[in-house]
């Protein structure tokens, strides 16, 4: 912390008391002053031995000689009283200033942090459209409502032999109308819907049970049953922990519940 300065080296309550008591006996001195003056020129109506009026003295007064516009010199005590209050200003000064420096360089080393914009399904990744031989896959499957449930890296959950499913987390779902309102009836019931998935490597389709699970105060819905031997073990899908993965619904026959899965590559 920068040390206040003074002329003589003392602390800063010591030159305040300082100034203080400078300021009193200046007040003094210079009440002596005036008081002094004003008596000396009374004086020249009293010794006139006559009696002039008060409106007199008045327009007596503006006619006598004025103070000189040139201040006389003050008492060395007043001049050093001054001194001392202008450098402590200066001080104050040079403390504030080296406050707001240090601010701005504060500034400068510690930007403001800007929060990160995500959506609805927490992922901050581009979201690119579906590649066009999945979309042909689904139109030859007489596919309809195409919509994306959810984009994610694949976890090492979802690829654990003993879990045997795809975790679709509630908060990363995107389209919260992926099933209708029969569909949820039934899941909420713990009962599972029986879905068909076109894998990453576009092979044949893949039968599996789509289930929600209530964990908490939240809920997943999940890909089970034939996951993880028909879709993780199958080396052409090329899933891996970290694998930028696309999930999306499209009905068959109008009411059948279907899903692709995509890589992003």
């Amino acid at each position: 912390m920068m040390k206040l300065c003074d002329d003589g080296g003392g602390s800063f309550h010591g030159i305040l008391s300082e100034a203080e008591a400078l300021a009193v006996e200046a007040l003094l001195l210079l009440s002596e002053e005036f008081v002094t003056f004003a008596e000396n020129r009374v004086a020249k109506f009293d010794n006139l031995g006559f009696h002039v009026a008060r409106r007199r003295r008045d327009i007596v007064l503006k006619n006598l000689p004025r103070i000189p516009a040139t201040v006389p010199q003050l008492p060395p005590l007043v001049l050093n009283m001054k001194k001392k209050i202008i450098t402590l200003k200066r001080c104050f000064d040079q403390i504030q200033n080296s406050g707001e420096e240090e601010e701005e360089e504060e500034a400068i080393r510690k930007p403001k942090r800007q929060k990160k914009r995500k959506d609805n399904s927490g992922v901050q990744e581009h979201v690119p459209d579906m590649p066009e031989s999945f979309k042909n896959r689904i139109e030859e499957e007489n596919g309809t409502d195409v919509a994306l449930v959810i984009q994610k890296h694949i976890t090492a959950s979802d690829l654990k032999k003993h879990l045997n499913r795809l975790s679709i987390p509630k908060d990363q779902i995107r389209a919260d109308d992926f099933v209708n309102e029969e569909e949820k009836r039934i899941l909420e019931g713990k009962n599972p819907i029986r879905v068909l998935l076109i894998p990453p490597s576009l092979k044949e389709n893949v039968t599996l049970d789509l289930k929600r699970w209530t964990m908490n105060n939240t809920f997943s819905y999940n890909l089970i049953d034939k996951w993880y031997s028909s879709v993780v073990e199958d080396a052409d899908n090329r899933l891996e922990i970290g694998s930028l993965v696309q999930l999306w619904r499209f009905r068959k026959n109008i009411t059948d519940l279907c899903f692709a899965l995509v890589k992003i590559e």
